[in-house]
């Protein structure tokens, strides 16, 4: 499926063009590091002010990497975090990002290329959609998990494109709703395409391990490219890249989002893994994180409320008019609940909504009070 990567790769070993990672561990401080078990002087961090290097009383949790990854950010605890990571989605390797959006602009903007096309699912979150516009492949933006508008594009069109991507989210973000993954699972191996899946909303929340949608439904071996996200289930920052090795060995090359950002600071790759080492044995905080979710959808229903087609802890609360969710998320703020007003253009035109956002540490008795005050807006609207 990559050899084209592989010979991309191999033309810039040729060119002597390859870009090489070598972890960087800083030497407590001083601007000292060690590489390869040697002791050298860093002159190739931005520590400008050796704030980060010095670890005085206002980082007493650590300070910043100092540089990019590729200059002398790379710490060993990122490499074992990325292969904790690859273990636990079931990949060959993994990358960690600053973020979420830079993993996603990275994959988008550097793997498909003029001839290509990418089909790209019409609620998908503003990093893809950013993505997908950075790249010089041809963009068809479907319908939201409308896999006959996929099926029949591929059927006509598939021939006249080089290579073809199809990339959506797992868990949408402002709906609440799940991807068709198994049905796009089984177009893209129809018609010899690459499903990249974004599973920052379902990293942690579905699979019997946490690792998200995709592990949930048996997926893991039929979507060969996942992003993730440190920063929402797992309580951290930053996001991070699953898939075969050459494609993380070419994000290396060409991912500009990796190559001229800072990298992450020891203190929040340890969170990271800490959270890690925690998520196969959460799966009771999931159960119940789903059943609140059950409940809330199944309340507001019950007050005559729209919740689309919500099928996760996201819950949106659709009430069409811009000043009318305003005010619901002011009465609610009033009410002691914080639940905010999203509107277009985060949301299409007429859909401005409340965003019920639920975590499995939310106590009952702080949900029978968010549905009490909702029931309250249900009748004040009547």
């Amino acid at each position: 499926m990559f050899e084209w990567l592989h010979q991309r790769l191999h033309a810039a070993d040729k060119l002597g063009s390859r870009r090489k990672l070598r972890a960087v561990e800083p030497l407590t401080g001083s601007m000292r590091v060690r590489i390869e078990s040697r002791e050298l002087i860093n002159f190739a961090s931005n520590d400008y002010l050796g704030l980060a290097a010095n670890r005085g009383e206002w980082t007493a949790v650590g300070g910043g990497s100092g540089a990019s990854p590729l200059v002398s950010g790379y710490r060993p605890l990122q490499q074992q975090l990325e292969q904790k990571l690859a273990t636990w989605k079931g990949t060959e390797a993994a990358f960690v990002f600053p973020s979420g959006f830079a993993a996603n602009l990275a994959v988008l903007s550097s793997l498909p290329e003029a001839g290509d096309v990418i089909l790209s699912d019409a609620l998908n979150h503003a990093s893809i959609i950013d993505g997908c516009r950075l790249s010089h492949a041809e963009r068809v933006v479907y319908p939201h998990r409308d896999t006959a508008f996929v099926e029949a594009w591929l059927r006509t069109h598939r021939r006249r494109c080089k290579h073809c991507f199809i990339v959506t989210d797992s868990i949408f973000s402002m709906d609440g709703t799940r991807a068709p993954l198994i049905e796009l699972a089984k177009l893209a191996d129809e018609f010899e395409a690459i499903l990249i899946v974004d599973e920052a909303h379902a990293t942690g929340v579905f699979g019997a391990t946490g690792a998200g949608l995709c592990e949930a439904l048996n997926l893991t071996s039929d979507v060969p490219i996942r992003v993730g996200t440190l920063s929402k289930a797992l309580g951290s920052v930053g996001g991070f890249v699953a898939g075969p090795q050459v494609v993380i060995d070419y994000l290396i090359q060409r991912g500009r989002s990796l190559i001229y950002s800072t990298a992450l600071p020891q203190p929040s790759l340890q969170l990271s893994l800490a959270a890690l080492e925690q998520m196969p044995l959460l799966q009771e905080a999931r159960l119940r994180l789903q059943a609140i979710a059950d409940w809330v959808r199944h309340e507001l229903q019950r007050s005559g409320f729209d919740t689309g087609y919500s099928d996760s802890q996201i819950v949106p609360v659709i009430l069409h008019d811009n000043q009318a969710v305003i005010r619901a998320s002011d009465d609610l703020r009033a009410s002691g609940y914080w639940v905010p007003a999203i509107r277009p253009p985060t949301v299409p035109t007429d859909t401005a909504r409340l965003r019920i956002s639920l975590s499995a540490a939310h106590e009952d008795s702080e949900v029978e009070g968010l549905l009490r005050a909702c029931h309250q807006l249900a009748r004040a609207r009547r």
